[in-house]
């Protein structure tokens, strides 16, 4: 028979192009696996329903996944594709250009489960902000990823923050602009799958991990691969903006797909995060790093 359906999850951001790319470049298929790509709802906990094994993998910033993997969700990071995918906005002409100015302010952000929210929470804390969302310094105001653009413009909130594309909107429009993105990071998307896959079927989590990172290396090898897969993601609706934005933003990724520098980064970016108080400050960084991270002897 067939085997057995292996689902994704696809949430309709530009810095999925790597799961696009394996997909469609028949790297899963290559492999012996029966990938399906599942598109979610914004609304869905996808953390949770990875861990309760209705997703088998999904792409997303690490960060994110720390404190969740810390409370005892079921799940590993396996490898990380690239940097850049997250911004920081603001309109033209605010007062604000640092961290440090946002204290006070009101920033509208996807989720507070949200890679964003994780990320750039840590930013805020370097800059002496506290960022509890009951009992800090920013008021946070969740707004659907489609309506951060125009609630910036609005006036509604003093910033937004998001995945590609939705922060850049206005970007683009010339109405806004980014004060701060992850482009410096060594990696922001990473390969997040269920738990219990990885623990009983490695070889297969190994095989499909080593396809994704393939996508990534279809996208770093040339613009025109880029210019393709941008054109997948818009003609197969995995992402609601202009091929020409889509081509834009890609180019601005660095594309240095890897599970051995994954982990690396994983110890620093974890001492980094203890900084916002949503993981416990006295936790060994390389002791979470082994319980967030799962080695599945990919050498590269």
């Amino acid at each position: 028979g067939a085997a057995e359906p292996l689902p994704l999850v696809i949430g309709g951001d530009i810095c999925a192009a790597p799961l696009y790319a394996a997909y469609h470049q028949g790297y899963f298929d290559d492999a012996g696996l029966n990938v399906t790509l599942a598109r979610t709802q914004r609304t869905e906990d996808t953390k949770d329903a990875l861990s309760a094994g209705k997703y088998i993998g999904a792409p997303g910033i690490f960060f994110s996944w720390l404190e969740p993997i810390y409370n005892g969700i079921n799940a590993k990071l396996t490898a990380g594709f690239h940097s850049g995918c997250l911004q920081l906005v603001v309109n033209n002409g605010s007062p604000i250009s640092s961290y440090a100015d946002l204290k006070g302010a009101t920033i509208g952000v996807p989720s507070l489960s949200s890679s964003a929210f994780a990320y750039f929470s840590i930013g805020l804390a370097k800059a002496g902000i506290n960022v509890d969302p009951e009992h800090g310094d920013i008021t946070w105001t969740t707004i659907d990823e489609d309506s951060l653009g125009t609630r910036l413009t609005n006036g509604d909130v003093d910033a937004i923050m998001g995945s590609d594309p939705a922060p850049l909107l206005p970007v683009f429009d010339g109405t806004a602009h980014v004060i701060e993105s992850n482009d410096d990071e060594p990696f922001c998307c990473s390969v997040a799958l269920n738990g219990d896959f990885v623990a009983k079927r490695p070889e297969d989590a190994k095989a499909l991990t080593e396809a994704w990172l393939k996508g990534s290396d279809y996208l770093a090898a040339s613009q025109a691969h880029r210019k393709e897969i941008a054109k997948i993601e818009v003609d197969n609706n995995y992402v609601a903006a202009d091929q020409s934005l889509v081509e834009e933003v890609l180019e601005t990724y660095g594309w240095e797909a890897s599970a051995t520098a994954f982990r690396e980064a994983i110890e620093p970016g974890i001492e980094d995060f203890k900084l916002t108080g949503y993981i416990d400050s006295g936790i060994g960084a390389a002791e979470l790093a082994d319980t967030v991270y799962a080695d599945l002897g990919i050498n590269r």
